[in-house]
């Protein structure tokens, strides 16, 4: 398995994955932040 196989891009996918989880966990802790400013 040399370097320039299939290491780079399963890091690729796993860093774009990441990114992705990342956006939507902040979008949600927005969303949960906004509410709560609305309730109280």
């Amino acid at each position: 398995m040399d370097s320039y196989g299939v290491g780079p891009n399963v890091k690729a996918k796993d860093d774009i994955v990441t990114v992705c989880v990342v956006i939507h966990l902040m979008s949600f802790v927005v969303k949960s932040n906004l509410i709560t400013c609305f309730l109280m």
